[in-house]
């Protein structure tokens, strides 16, 4: 994924971005395993992507 600065709207891509790599835990076999950010907005991308990932459910150990 490539993000540019003139996104319109960066709380969409952010959550674009996070679930494509965390989807089911990260287990899709088409997971994004890379992301682009312009300089210019890179640090409030990392800033929401955290804040994100923060606010995640995670749930306890899975049993098979």
């Amino acid at each position: 994924m490539i993000f540019f600065a003139d996104l319109p709207n960066m709380d969409q891509a952010v959550g674009t971005a996070y679930d494509s790599i965390y989807a089911n835990m990260g287990e899709v076999c088409n997971a994004g395993s890379r992301i682009y950010v312009e300089r210019g907005i890179y640090a409030d991308f990392v800033d929401q992507f955290i804040a994100q990932g923060q606010g995640a459910y995670t749930p306890g150990i899975l049993r098979s």
